[in-house]
């Protein structure tokens, strides 16, 4: 799949689109198809490096937290979602993953459009 990708810190010039691997949804995940992400603050903190004294990032890392799509896989029984439902999302804040084309994210941290 496609993601941008961070490589280094820096300013935005340091991201670029490359190929990474598809994520898979562990049990009681849900996989989404991103079709929107947005740039959260936190976002540029990780990009710039301004977090690295709280934890480094392991690169290359796809940032992101904030997404929106269609949920596409589910890790088993997932209560009240189904595939080809609307969510929205926050990710996994150590994790990330949202510039991505299909993002992995917790129920508890999605709702149903």
């Amino acid at each position: 799949m496609q993601a941008v990708v961070l490589e280094q810190y820096g300013p935005p010039e340091v991201l670029h689109l490359a190929e990474v691997e598809e994520p898979a949804p562990a049990p009681g995940e849900i996989k989404i198809a991103v079709q929107a992400a947005a740039i959260n603050p936190a976002d540029v903190k990780w990009r710039s490096g301004m977090l690295r004294q709280f934890s480094e990032l392991v690169f290359p890392q796809v940032l992101g937290y904030d997404v929106a799509g269609a949920v596409c896989a589910l890790g088993g029984a997932v209560a009240g979602l189904a595939v080809g439902d609307l969510v929205v999302g926050m990710l996994d804040r150590r994790l990330q993953g949202g510039y991505a084309q299909y993002a992995v994210v917790t129920p508890e941290s999605c709702v149903k459009l």
